[in-house]
């Protein structure tokens, strides 16, 4: 995903995290042919979280193919 599509992505991720309520868990698991982790263990939401987690999601860039099984997997 490259361009457009992938900001449009990181837009719908930003607001789907913003919907969370406060002591909600969550990860991301950005993938395309390789795979990583916002976090080992899943994450309290809260507003300090919530930052940090909407600069990793703007920081996102193009990774390559698409690979699914490996991030599914963890």
């Amino acid at each position: 995903m490259i361009g457009f599509k992938l900001e449009q992505t990181k837009e719908a991720v930003i607001k789907c995290l913003k919907q969370l309520k406060e002591g909600d868990k969550f990860n991301v698991i950005p993938f395309e042919s390789n795979y990583s982790l916002y976090s080992e263990k899943l994450v309290d939401f809260n507003a300090k979280n919530y930052e940090k987690v909407k600069k990793f999601v703007q920081s996102l860039q193009d990774m390559g193919g698409t690979e699914l099984l490996s991030p599914i997997q963890k």
